[in-house]
């Protein structure tokens, strides 16, 4: 068996052990999502969840979307970690706001079911990687690399390029008042002085005069 088969036969094997985990939280959700209150999710609410949960159910069946046959191109690590690792997964969510409560709901319960919502949406809206461009193997600094990643370095280099220049212009500005301040004080000290020795003179003048008037 050659390496490529292996890892194609590993890989069939990964992916059949996520749709069992995602057919798990599901069918948790499913079966519990009845016991919340309507007073805390109202029964449409409820309905939404239970219409996604069959769609995603149905994908894990049939490896695409009811009236999409041939269509579907999700990947099945995207379902995995969307229904099963998001913010702890489906099951742990759907625990959290089905679990029984002596007191009403707290933040942390409607945070919960939020979640619980977002994460079916994003696992129900997969958008597949952009196909690969000869351009990509460029590098990230060449403006004609126009990957995301290197769009996004790009910008981040501009960045810091431009708060590089903020802050010598800011430490520029810092050292130029410094010095402007030493200065000032300088000629304040100076002026002070000359006007001290200027006193002495005339106090020393006017003391001489008296001493010649005895």
């Amino acid at each position: 068996m050659t390496e490529v088969k292996e890892m194609k036969i590993a890989r069939n094997e990964r992916e059949r052990e996520m749709i069992t985990d995602i057919r798990r939280h599901l069918a948790f959700l499913s079966k519990n999502i009845g016991a919340v209150p309507d007073e805390y999710i109202s029964e449409n609410y409820k309905q939404e969840l239970r219409d996604m949960t069959s769609k995603l159910r149905w994908f894990c069946s049939h490896g695409y979307y009811e009236g999409e046959e041939g269509t579907s191109q999700v990947s099945v690590s995207h379902l995995f970690n969307m229904i099963c690792k998001k913010n702890g997964g489906v099951a742990k969510l759907t625990g959290i706001i089905a679990g029984p409560r002596l007191d009403g709901w707290t933040r942390f319960e409607r945070q919960s079911k939020d979640m619980l919502k977002a994460c079916l949406i994003r696992a129900l809206n997969y958008n597949p990687p952009p196909e690969y461009q000869p351009q990509w193997t460029l590098p990230k600094s060449d403006p004609a690399n126009d990957h995301p990643g290197a769009v996004n370095y790009r910008e981040r280099k501009k960045l810091e390029k431009e708060e590089s220049k903020k802050a010598k212009h800011a430490e520029l500005m810092r050292k130029t008042r410094r010095t402007e301040r030493l200065e000032k004080e300088s000629k304040e000290r100076l002026k002070a002085t000359a006007k001290q020795r200027k006193d002495r003179k005339k106090h020393f003048d006017e003391q001489d005069r008296l001493r010649g008037k005895k």
